[in-house]
């Protein structure tokens, strides 16, 4: 959850946090862009957030942490050839175009059963999600359930879409990218979960 909810706001964040106190924080971002915002060189970024409306939490809550606490580390947490990746394969808008082709068949009903079941699946899935992040609060949004309904969300997102655009000819113009879409999901993952390792071996140690 990245931007401000409902029931989620900046204070909430930095109070749960500052009640933790933490002495590591990892951003999910890669080792640039975690310089920018550390350095608040991200004028850009800040500007995006400032005319769309967003109320980014992630960042300022970072910032106002470490403000008040300067010894604390704040350390990368991604894939740092995700923004390369995504820029090469055209990833955002490439998931986007096929979900919509694949939702079109679904609401036209030419899909099998078993095809309309995976889609139906998918869009309760994130419906129930999305309820959660516009409704729930922070304890809603760390829980054992919540995270069960992210997995198994993720794996029709880029698993059962996939195996769908392989099985419909009317999907042929995204069987390449669905294969590719899928196999950046786990190698961004494993690249996470590596550096995941390795900086907590360097911090514990």
């Amino acid at each position: 959850m990245h931007n401000e909810a409902e029931r989620v706001k900046r204070n909430d964040l930095l109070g749960l946090i500052d009640s933790i106190a933490p002495s590591v924080i990892f951003m999910e971002a890669d080792t640039k862009s975690c310089e920018r915002v550390l350095n608040r060189t991200d004028y850009h970024l800040q500007l995006m957030n400032f005319y769309s409306g967003k109320t980014n939490m992630e960042r300022s809550v970072i910032l106002k942490y470490k403000n008040k606490y300067p010894s604390i580390k704040v350390l990368t947490y991604d894939w740092e050839e995700r923004d390369a990746f995504h820029h090469k394969h055209n990833i955002r808008n490439g998931h986007s175009d096929m979900n919509n082709a694949i939702f079109q068949l679904y609401n036209e009903g030419k899909l099998s059963k078993k095809q309309s079941k995976a889609v139906k699946d998918f869009i309760d899935l994130s419906n129930k999600l999305n309820a959660i992040g516009r409704s729930g609060d922070l304890m809603d949004l760390n829980t054992a359930s919540t995270d069960s309904i992210v997995a198994i969300r993720q794996h029709y997102s880029y698993t059962e879409m996939k195996n769908i655009v392989e099985q419909r000819p009317e999907l042929a113009e995204f069987l390449e990218f669905s294969k590719i879409n899928e196999s950046y999901w786990d190698m961004r993952n494993k690249a996470m979960e590596k550096k995941y390792f390795k900086t907590n071996s360097i911090t514990s140690g």
